[in-house]
C-alpha cells in the first residue's frame, strides 16, 4: 500500500491511514485505514430506518460502496464535525469498527493530526513497475559484490601458485626441424 504523507488537501472520499487515540481498548495505538466521509464543518447523521447516512442534510452519495448496504448495522449517530477533524467509515460497513463505534471519543471524530497520509491508487503501472525495479536493483547489488569478491580471490590464488610447464601431448620422440 502506498500513501502520501501530506494531509493538506484531505477531502471526503479519501482513504486514509491513521493512528487514532482512544480507539484501542488495550491502549496500543495501531495504524488503521478507513474512508473520510465528513470533514470539519460537515454534519453527518444516520437514523435507523433511513436508506443511507446524510451529509449536511442530503443523502450521502457513496459510489465506492459498489451496491453494498451503506448502513447495515443501523447505528444511530449525529455528529457536527469540528474543524481539524474527520469522521471515518469503512467501505465494508458490516465489519468496520469505524467512527460510528467510537462516539464516546470526540463523537467518533479523528484529528487530522492523527492522519498519517492519504492512500494513493496502487493500480497505476508506476506503482507496480517502480518497486519491482528497485527490488531487482537491490538484489543485484549483493550478487555483483559476491562475484567481485570471488574474482579477487581467484586472482590472488592464481598469483601465489608457481608457474608450471604445460605438457605437450601427441609428440613421439624428438621433433626434427627443417633440413637446410
Amino acid at each position: 500500500m502506498f500513501y502520501r504523507k501530506s494531509t493538506a488537501d484531505l477531502r471526503r472520499g479519501d482513504v486514509v491511514v491513521f493512528r487514532p487515540q482512544g480507539w484501542d481498548p488495550a491502549g496500543v495505538r495501531a495504524n488503521r485505514m478507513l474512508r473520510v466521509v465528513a470533514v470539519g464543518g460537515d454534519a453527518i447523521a444516520f437514523a435507523p430506518g433511513s436508506a443511507a447516512p446524510t451529509l449536511n442534510g442530503q443523502p450521502l452519495a457513496e459510489p465506492y460502496l459498489n451496491g453494498a448496504d451503506p448502513a447495515p448495522d443501523k447505528i444511530r449517530f449525529s455528529v457536527a464535525v469540528p474543524e481539524g477533524k474527520v469522521f471515518l467509515m469503512g467501505d465494508n460497513r458490516g465489519n468496520s469498527a469505524d467512527s460510528r463505534y467510537h462516539q464516546d471519543v470526540a463523537d467518533g471524530t479523528v484529528p487530522v493530526a492523527d492522519v498519517l497520509g492519504v492512500v494513493v491508487d496502487g493500480s497505476r503501472p508506476v506503482f507496480t513497475v517502480v518497486p519491482l525495479v528497485v527490488m531487482s536493483g537491490l538484489l543485484a547489488l549483493p550478487v555483483a559484490a559476491g562475484l567481485g569478491i570471488a574474482a579477487l580471490v581467484a586472482r590472488r590464488r592464481a598469483a601465489r601458485r608457481p608457474a608450471q610447464a604445460w605438457p605437450v601431448f601427441g609428440a613421439v620422440g624428438p621433433v626434427e626441424g627443417p633440413q637446410g
